[in-house]
């Protein structure tokens, strides 16, 4: 799995595997507890999401994810969260390149 791979394909497949299910019997609308997702399932799911996407999730977002209540709620919710956490690292190297720039 790279991160070339569309995220909602991504988790869909992670999900399967970590929670052991035929990938082919999940999408976007099954429900988290359909598949029997507890605690240490989701963090084995966040721990490979931030491997493969190369981000780290704090605290505040876990909770942000344990929010959702099915699998599609769980992919919008990293989405935006890689999403924001992303337009922070370029605007800070946006703010680094002007820094430099005026020396």
């Amino acid at each position: 799995m790279t991160e070339q791979q569309p995220l909602g394909e991504f988790l869909l497949g992670v999900v399967a595997a970590v929670c052991r299910v035929d990938p082919l019997s999940i999408d976007r609308r099954t429900s988290l507890l359909d598949i029997h997702m507890d605690s240490l399932t989701f963090v084995s799911i966040l721990t490979q999401t931030e491997a493969v996407y190369g981000v780290a999730f704090s605290a505040s977002d876990t909770v942000d994810f344990f929010g959702a209540n099915e699998i599609g709620d769980l992919i919008d919710a990293v989405q935006r969260t890689i999403t924001r956490k992303r337009e922070i690292v370029d605007e800070s190297a946006g703010n680094t390149a002007c820094t430099h720039s005026r020396s």
